[in-house]
């Protein structure tokens, strides 16, 4: 069981702690909790970022500007 907390909670929860103490909130259990569910969330999150298979690309676009405005082409001069 102690192998597990160490590997899971227990990091997140000592940075939570080291928070604790420089903000001193009112409401420490509140803030502790909000800390560990906003960090695991963060983490969870990244992880499925990592291991998404979706590749973004990115199309190059060149900007002209003109009288009335901005108007953005592509490298086939298109819209």
């Amino acid at each position: 069981m102690r192998q597990y907390l160490d590997e899971t909670v227990v990091p997140t929860l000592r940075d939570a702690m080291k928070e604790l103490v420089k903000v001193r909130p009112e409401d420490p259990h509140e803030f502790v909790a909000k800390y560990m569910l906003k960090h695991s969330l963060n983490a969870q999150n990244a992880e499925k970022r990592e291991s998404s298979s979706v590749v973004v690309a990115q199309v190059p676009a060149t900007t002209t500007m003109e009288n009335k405005g901005t108007e953005v082409v592509d490298d086939e001069g298109t819209m």
